[in-house]
Order: structure tokens, then C-alpha cells, then sequence
């Protein structure tokens, strides 16, 4: 997204931010160093502004702008001259960050780059909100997994899980896995082999496995 704000604008800098109120972070960017683990106080970004408003903050030239001269943000290192944030608004209306241009010039923005930014900002919120989903999907389904897995192993683990899916896929798992599934009675040795007991397999079926690897 940050070469697209670039093309869009022309600014030397663009970043995709997160902020939780306390820190903000940086997802992506071009022209700033990113790093997402890093989160930098949210009152010491220029992003704070833009939370302010569901439309973009479009600061043309920082000089001519109270909030902004002679502040740390006009000066070394980020040397920003102009300033354009566009909040990434979620459909129930949750502000989840910005999608932001930072200029070393002043720059104005025509109606045009104004109009392609808030979609380009549509684009980046609607990206965040289908893995957030996705991610979400995942932790329900393996938690629905785990509760069924338990009822034939009560004190099973996630870990435990996993091992019977590798089994189940592969047709092996680690030994120590091994050792568990077999005191849970779910496989076992048949000479040098391992397979499913008859509980391994009703709970192969339940967990919707294929019927082979």
C-alpha cells in the first residue's frame, strides 16, 4: 500500500498505522524504517490528530498550521513540511489507525488524490478486518476441535491435538505424542506399525478428517 500512497500523493514517506490509544504501530510504509513490534507513544505522533475526526486530516504546509510548527514533527528527523492522514474506519465505525503521507515540501492534495486515498484507505481497513476474521475463524475452529478432542481425551493438549492431526495426516508422530495418544486410547502398536483404535477413529470422524492422509 505504501508504493500506491506514493504514486497517489507523492510523498516521500507513507505508512499504514495501528493505534490502541496508548501506542501506535507500523505496518507498512515506504521511505521510514518499520518495524510493527515497535510501538511508538501515540501523543508523539502526528497520527493522534487524524483519530480526531472520521474524515482525513489534510495539513497542506505545517508552518502555517498552529498544532504543527516549530513542533518536534517539523523538525529532524522526520522534517515533515505536509501532512495527509486518512483514518481507516471500519464499518460499526471504529477508527483502527491511519493510512497516512508525509511530505518534506509542502503539498497540497487535489480533490482527485483526495477521493483515490479514502478508497485506497477502504482497501487497507477491509484487508484488516478479513485477517482479523480469518484469524478469529481459526482460533474458533481449533477450540471447537480441542472440545471434542477432549472428550476422548480429557486431559489432552493443543499440543497433543496437533500430534493426532500430524497421525492422522501422516501416519506418524512424534514419540512422545505417540506415547500419549496410546494412554489415551486413541492409537496404538501393532508390531512395529501404529494405528487408530476404534476411539481414534470415531474421533477422526468427528473432527471431519478425511477417511485417508
Amino acid at each position: 500500500f505504501g508504493d500506491v500512497v506514493k504514486i497517489i500523493t507523492g510523498a516521500d514517506q507513507s505508512m499504514v498505522n495501528i493505534l490502541d490509544g496508548v501506542n501506535m504501530f507500523t505496518f507498512g510504509g515506504v521511505g521510514v524504517p518499520v518495524d510493527p513490534l515497535m510501538g511508538l507513544p501515540q501523543n508523539m505522533s502526528l497520527c493522534q490528530f487524524t483519530l480526531a475526526s472520521p474524515e482525513p486530516l489534510i495539513v497542506p504546509d505545517m508552518s502555517r498550521d498552529d498544532r504543527f510548527a516549530d513542533t518536534p514533527f517539523t523538525k529532524p528527523p522526520i522534517n515533515a513540511a505536509s501532512y495527509a492522514g486518512f483514518p481507516l474506519n471500519t464499518s460499526e465505525g471504529v477508527v483502527l489507525g491511519t493510512l497516512c503521507a508525509i511530505h518534506s515540501k509542502p503539498l497540497d492534495l487535489s480533490d482527485e488524490q483526495i477521493r483515490l486515498m479514502r478508497q485506497l484507505a477502504k482497501t487497507v481497513t477491509d484487508q484488516i478486518e478479513f485477517r482479523t476474521e480469518q484469524a478469529n475463524m481459526t482460533a474458533s475452529r481449533i477450540g471447537a476441535m480441542l472440545g471434542r478432542f477432549m472428550r476422548f481425551a480429557p486431559n489432552g493438549t493443543v499440543n497433543e491435538l496437533i500430534g493426532f492431526l500430524d497421525f492422522c495426516a501422516h501416519g506418524t508422530a512424534l514419540p512422545e505424542t505417540l506415547a500419549m495418544l496410546e494412554n489415551d486410547g486413541i492409537v496404538t502398536q501393532a508390531g512395529e506399525n501404529w494405528m487408530l483404535t476404534r476411539d481414534g477413529s470415531d474421533l477422526k470422524a468427528e473432527l471431519g478428517l478425511a477417511s485417508e492422509g
